[in-house]
């Protein structure tokens, strides 16, 4: 990281006591003998223990969530030394000064007391149709708030889980009598505007209380205020670290179900000069994420922040509504910042008349972009109360879209505009983004790749990758109809799916890969898009007619195999990630399998009648499924499998009454011997499997064998076969996850169905279908499929005469 140069705007200095910093020594832009660490293995790692032991340094705070420590350095390091130390380590993803930030408000002596702010907005033709409502929080992060104030007391957010002043965390969040808000200057629970009256005038222009025959009215008559402390008592520049803290407490807060819908913050740093400070935006955009609108005052430099910036108001994140400062004629006022990407509207901010912290029934005028950011946030809520539906990107887009356009605001800020309220209650921006496509397929390359977004002018939003493979390369953050442009690495692994989240829309992306993983998942994928097709078989004279529905393909008949003496056994075995078709025959004992890599027929005798060829699979990992039966011998079971790699080989294992069992149940790529016992055996209703990872065998009990079903699959996409069953009688499906155990149940069929399980949508996770014969033989039957990522769909294909393929494959 690079400081460029340093400017300062207040006088500062520190000392650290209970994790509060004081102002008092001239000249920082950022608390000197501190820095901000991020990372890539996490704040618990050992590199990152090693590597502040090392240094000598020791950690004042973490932000877990985020990935951040907030690390005090030894006496003999500097600021500037540390970073550079910091960053020669592979192990730091980011690392940067604890920065500094300051108030934007500048005071004058009351002038005049009429609201001219509220008529330029049109509040009074919002408050015809609503005037706020308690329900609807806002989180006003400045100097603190004079929550006793006559006209700001009973629009004040009161934390329901908490006692106040009883020295007891009661909603147990981490933070003793949080019953206001918090004070993360002193870090303590009594966030009391005790000087300055910064926050205390903000706060009245969001939400004093009106039509109560006292002082102002703020935008928002009814709303809940909480106050949430940075700032000392004179206004003493507040800190990266405690930014962080207080965005951290209202995204708990919000996640907790307190219904935070805005925030404003009227302060800001100085600038790209400083540095980029990438662990506030973060944490900034951990709050855009959990659906909170941020609302910041642009600055009262005068300055265009298109070229020089001002943090946070200049971030690019979606959810950060930058306002400029007009006045009573709908001029910029002098002091205000602008910029034609970066300042998104107009408020007025000249003259403002609102509540103060003097007394509790004082109030005074002040000028600045800090008194213009709360009339948009308070336009917010008011929004936001009138329409609880909206969303934080439909908030910003309608209050965006509803500006009064004027000609002297034109070039000057995005929407050329200034804030109307009044129009934004009668007309909304409903935010939707859509793509072509919720799913995409990367070939086993790479490669680079667009998605085509669809969503009304002004609709922020974020595209996140979830996905180490997946890198979003454009187009983050991104606004209405425009592309987001991604990369997918090569690979060499498994297959593996990894998403998109573009404003909530999720694009999934499924790669192939060079490495099978469970046989089961491509039982029935001919076209190797990584997803189970519709099939079933026909009986054409005698002769077998595959009706295959391909997902990638189409509608592909395929005349293989004989109706009355052949049991369907597609899957892999050629190893090119397609299934091939193949029947096994009971009066030779033969495999007949048509190879897709090549088109060409393999004959391959192996078993004998009365031999159960279900069980085919990979048993030795080499990514082709392997020739295999089952058969009863003297009341034990003995599986016979060739491998395509390991060769052949003969196992005992279970009794001739049980029944086989498909699937990989440790997750090593190699198919497992496993059987389900049935009700009359000892003990009844359970699987047993002997893990080929290391030639153990597990027990679990497990369904009703008279009524179900076994439907085994990877339910949770942990690459383990879980043990699953399918009932009969109510059509309920039970599972037991082998990723951490947990039991579930899902309703899906009816009696008469055929459970047909697979992976439907390609995400690698097996998918909930049944196939429903339809009584008129000459009418299609009906596949019903509960995506686990695409949702339900239903496929008419097949007629009651028909064969389902997927019934014997997976042997129910």
């Amino acid at each position: 990281m690079t400081i460029l140069r340093i400017v300062c705007v207040f006088a500062v200095a520190f000392l650290l006591t209970t994790q509060a910093i004081f102002a008092a020594q001239s000249g920082a832009v950022y608390a000197e003998g501190e820095v901000l660490v991020k990372f890539k293995n996490g704040t618990v790692s050992d590199s990152a223990k090693s590597l502040n032991r090392a240094m000598g340094a020791s950690v004042l705070e973490e932000f877990p969530e985020l990935g951040w420590q907030r690390v005090k350095l030894p006496a003999n390091v500097s600021t500037k030394k540390a970073i550079s130390l910091y960053e020669a380590n592979p192990e730091i993803e980011t690392v940067q000064p604890n920065f500094y930030y300051h108030l934007l408000a500048t005071p004058n002596d009351p002038s005049f007391s009429s609201l001219y702010g509220m008529q330029k907005i049109s509040a009074p033709a919002a408050w015809d149709l609503w005037t706020g409502g308690a329900d609807t929080v806002v989180a006003v992060i400045d100097s603190g708030i004079a929550y006793n104030h006559q006209d700001l007391a009973a629009n004040m957010w009161k934390n329901s889980g908490e006692i106040n002043g009883n020295g007891i965390d009661d909603d147990g969040n981490g933070f003793v009598d949080d019953y206001y808000g918090y004070d993360f200057f002193y870090n303590d629970s009594n966030p009391i505007d005790d000087a300055g009256g910064h926050g205390t005038h903000v706060a009245g222009t969001i939400g004093a209380v009106g039509n109560n025959a006292l002082g102002v009215v703020g935008v928002n008559w009814n709303v809940s205020l909480m106050a949430i402390k940075i700032f000392s008592p004179n206004g003493s520049d507040s800190t990266s670290a405690m930014l962080v803290n207080a965005y951290n407490y209202i995204r708990i807060m919000k996640n907790r179900g307190v219904n935070i819908r805005v925030t404003n913050s009227s302060y800001g740093g100085c600038g790209e000069a400083c540095g980029y400070d990438q662990a506030t935006k973060d944490a900034l955009d951990a709050m855009g994420n959990a659906g909170i609108l941020n609302v910041f005052a642009a600055g009262n430099n005068g300055r265009n922040v298109e070229t020089d910036p001002l943090y946070p108001a200049s971030y690019t994140s979606p959810s950060v509504l930058s306002v400029a400062a007009s006045n009573s004629t709908d001029e910029r006022v002098g002091f205000s910042n602008f910029g034609t990407t970066s300042v998104d509207l107009a408020a007025p901010g000249s003259q403002i008349l609102s509540t103060y912290n003097s007394s509790n029934s004082s109030y005074a005028t002040l000028s600045g972009t800090s008194m213009a950011s709360p009339h948009a946030a308070g336009a917010a809520a008011l929004l936001s109360s009138f329409n609880p539906s909206l969303s934080a990107a439909s908030l910003k887009a309608t209050l965006m879209n509803r500006v009064d356009a004027l000609p002297q605001w034109n070039g000057v800020v995005k929407t050329g505009g200034r804030l109307n309220i009044g129009g934004a209650l009668q007309n909304q921006t409903v935010c939707v983004f859509n793509v072509v496509s919720n799913s995409m397929t990367a070939p086993t390359s790479g490669g680079s790749f667009n998605v085509n977004v669809t969503a009304p002018v002004n609709c922020d939003y974020s595209a996140i990758s979830n996905s180490s493979f997946v890198t979003v390369t454009n187009g983050n953050p991104g606004s209405g109809t425009s592309t987001v442009s991604f990369t997918v690495l090569p690979n060499s692994g498994a297959s593996r799916t990894g998403t998109i989240n573009v404003g909530g829309t999720i694009v999934t992306i499924n790669q192939i890969g060079t490495i099978a993983t469970q046989t089961v998942n491509q039982a029935l994928d001919f076209d190797g898009d990584g997803r189970t097709d519709y099939s079933v078989i026909q009986n054409s004279g005698g002769t077998m007619i595959w009706h295959n529905y391909q997902t990638t393909n189409g509608y592909t008949p395929i005349s293989f195999g004989l109706f009355a003496d052949d049991t369907p056994v597609a899957n892999d075995y050629d190893g090119d990630r397609k299934a091939d078709i193949a029947v096994w025959r009971n009066t030779n004992g033969t495999f007949y399998v048509l190879r897709s890599s090549n088109n060409t027929f393999q004959s391959f005798q192996f078993g004998q009648a009365g031999d159960n060829p279900t069980v085919s699979q990979d048993f030795d990992a080499d990514g082709k499924a392997d020739f295999a039966v089952t058969r009863p011998v003297n009341g034990t079971m003995i599986w016979y499998i060739f491998g395509s790699t390991a060769g052949f080989k003969s196992v005992q294992y279970g009794t001739a009454a049980d029944k086989p069992v498909r699937g990989d149940f440790d997750g090593d790529r190699k198919a497992d011997l496993a059987v389900y016992r049935p009700e009359s055996g000892s003990p009844a209703n359970t699987f047993f499997v002997q893990k080929s990872s290391n030639n153990t065998q597990i027990a679990v009990s497990f369904g009703t064998s008279a009524t179900d079903k076994i439907v085994p699959g990877d339910y949770d996409r942990d690459g383990k076969t879980d043990f699953a069953v399918w009932r009969t009688t109510n059509g309920v499906w039970y599972v037991l996850n082998s990723s951490d155990g947990n039991f579930s149940s899902f309703q899906f069929g009816a009696n008469g169905d055929l459970p047909t399980p697979g992976d439907y949508d390609g995400d690698e996770k097996t998918d909930f279908a049944v196939w429903r014969p339809n009584a008129n033989q000459n009418e299609a039957g009906i596949f019903y499929v509960q995506k686990s990522s695409d949702g339900f769909d239903a496929f008419g294909w097949g007629n009651s005469t028909m064969k389902v393929p997927a019934n014997s494959v997976n042997n129910q």
